[in-house]
This record gives structure tokens, C-alpha cells and sequence, in this order.
């Protein structure tokens, strides 16, 4: 079984384009690059983060995504 890495990013398109963020699971952060310190090895994981994150800042869209 191969393993699968997710990411969890902001959709921001206020200024006319696309000013992506990544959260640094780390630094607990938005940051505007993706690094090893925002990828989750585990969907268990990145899920109980995604929840937390979207039950303290519910008007940003944001999504979950997989790494194939």
C-alpha cells in the first residue's frame, strides 16, 4: 500500500487572483509556499486539524487536499 501526504490550504481570490496559503503544522500558521512542515503524513491527522481549524475561522475557505 502506498502511503498518501495531504496538505491543508486556503482559496483566497480577493485581489483578482489566486493568493494561496498553506498551514505550517508546525509554526501552527498560514504561510504562502508549501514545505515538508505543512504536509501530514496521515488523513486521521490533517482531518482532526482541518476541523479545528474550520471551528475557529469559519468565514475562510479552505481546503483539504491529497498529495498522490
Amino acid at each position: 500500500m502506498s502511503n498518501r501526504y495531504y496538505y491543508i490550504a486556503t482559496k483566497d481570490f480577493s485581489f483578482g487572483y489566486d493568493t494561496t496559503s498553506y498551514w505550517n503544522r508546525r509554526k501552527k500558521r498560514w504561510q504562502s509556499y508549501l514545505t515538508k512542515a505543512c504536509i501530514y503524513s496521515t488523513v486521521t491527522g490533517a482531518k482532526r486539524i482541518f476541523n479545528r481549524i474550520a471551528l475557529d475561522n469559519p468565514e475562510t475557505d479552505f481546503y483539504m487536499k491529497r498529495i498522490d
